[in-house]
């Protein structure tokens, strides 16, 4: 593993110094609860001891919080032109609140300016990328893991490369399968389990497992607060994520699952739905397999479960809960493809599509009246919600077209309080599944979205759905 010494979480912290020079002997010298000065940890930062350098980040980065929220406080009882570099100051250490990442690439959501792009030596290689905090990792098909900035793409740590990993799907190479779980990084690989140290990159565990299977990009793994699964080759493995150790097997392929609150787990198969203990794979209930809601689905929503199938002749969406496995409401007007749950889960947003394009619909369920409140239609088959306040965010998309639109409802009664077209990159029909993804930013709403065509990232006005930026893949 290599270390680029370049890299520090503190930039912010050193922005602040030579900028607010009337706070340097006060930041310099005070020691927080932890005893040490903001002087000594950013002498720390040259150590060694990768674990040393870790928890300084950390630490640093705590301070650099407290520090913000002083200065915010400051603004209010200095001079204009005092407020005007704290401000400045502000700007530059919380960066994070306006950059986004789409697929392999680091955009400022205000303009829509691309920051940087993963480097590859081939145009054919598939990178496998994951964000975590305000960095993000990369997975090379040669197997080489890297964590860089977010901001800028400076390199944080590295992983020496391993063997060749990589495998071939539509005539490119797939890096392995990447994935996150707290504190650690997961790589699925042709034959192995690999977690690896998200802070450091060091390698903490591998564990042997056949994976060969369908010639899919990806092997999809499901993750609980303390482990994750993942089923292939009729078979569903359940693996502690601290140590990697396969905790229990099920003989059955689940088509989909959800881990609970607390580590069980809620798994599909063809003999329907069934809740297991996560430590050792005990059943706590089950529902019979059924035509109404076998195989394909499950959203968990709060405490709530949705399942069903676009396979079946009746398609319908049945709601349960995932304590006690009793249905709670269902309706026949389609399968589910998104669902979110109020703070309170007393009602649930719940989207379905039936066969054919306009054939969806949104509804607003009241758990406790165990019925629809409202119903508004979709038109497109694949949707993401978001809950913010009040607001209901709806985002929907065609998964082989890329056709993408973003509306603003009511949540209490599902009228529209603006409705936004997003450009996306059209195309009339693709061999690659599309999706677009909404994430909420200091006011703003960002459409990331990735097509066969491209990658795509969006950027409206929370307030009134007004375009605010675009940007669209090389």
């Amino acid at each position: 593993m290599t270390l680029d010494r370049s890299f520090t979480p503190s930039e912010g912290v050193l922005a602040l110094l030579r900028n607010l020079v009337f706070f340097t002997p006060l930041l310099l010298n005070a020691a927080a609860q932890d005893g040490n000065t903001v002087a000594e940890l950013l002498r720390r930062l040259d150590s060694d001891d990768v674990n040393q350098r870790a928890e300084t980040q950390e630490a640093l980065v705590s301070r650099g919080e407290a520090i913000v929220e002083g200065l915010e406080k400051a603004r209010a009882g200095v001079t204009p032109e005092v407020a005007a570099r704290i401000l400045d100051v502000l700007e530059r250490i919380r960066w994070y609140e306006h950059v986004a990442w789409a697929h392999e690439h680091s955009i400022d959501i205000r303009s829509g300016r691309l920051l940087w792009s993963v480097s590859k030596p081939d145009a054919s290689l598939e990178v496998q990328c994951a964000v975590v905090e305000r960095d993000v990792m990369v997975c090379f098909p040669d197997g080489r893991l890297e964590r860089r900035s977010l901001r800028n793409g400076d390199l944080v740590w590295m992983a020496e490369a391993g063997p060749d990993e990589s495998r071939r799907y539509w005539d490119k190479s797939w890096a392995a399968d990447l994935w996150i779980g707290g504190d650690i990084v997961l790589r699925i690989t042709k034959s192995d389990l690999h977690g690896n140290d998200t802070r450091t990159g060091k390698e903490l565990w591998t564990t042997p497992q056949d994976l060969n299977g369908p010639k899919s990009p990806r092997r999809d793994a499901i993750f609980g607060e303390k482990s994750f699964l993942i089923s292939m080759n009729d078979k569903t493995h359940v693996y502690e994520l601290a140590g990697g150790k396969r905790i229990w097997t099920l003989d059955e392929y689940a088509s989909d699952g959800v881990f609970l609150p607390g580590g069980d787990v809620v798994l599909v198969t063809r003999k329907g739905i069934r809740r297991f203990q996560g430590a050792d794979g005990k059943l706590v209930w089950k529902i019979e397999r059924s035509s109404q809601y076998q195989d394909r689905k499950l959203i968990l929503a709060g405490p709530w479960l949705l399942a069903g199938s676009d396979g079946d002749l009746e398609q319908c969406t049945t709601m349960f809960d995932s304590g006690t496995g009793k249905e709670i409401w269902k309706t026949t007007q389609g399968y589910p493809i998104g669902a979110t749950s109020s703070k309170n889960a007393k009602h649930v947003f719940v989207a379905v599509h039936g066969r054919g394009k306009g054939n969806g619909a949104l509804l607003d369920v009241d758990v406790t009246e165990k019925k629809a409140i409202w119903n508004e239609k979709l038109e497109q088959e694949g949707v993401t919600l978001r809950l913010e306040g009040e607001r209901l965010l709806v985002c929907e998309f065609t998964p082989h077209a890329c056709d993408v639109g973003l509306a603003c409802l009511r949540a209490n009664d599902g009228s529209q309080l603006w409705k936004a077209q997003v450009s996306g990159i059209r195309v009339p029909h693709s061999r690659y599944y599309q999706y677009a993804d909404l994430e909420v930013r200091q006011g703003h709403i960002v459409v990331n979205g990735q097509a066969a065509a491209g990658d795509f990232l969006e950027t409206f006005s929370l307030k009134d759905g007004t375009a605010v930026s675009k940007w669209r893949s090389p």
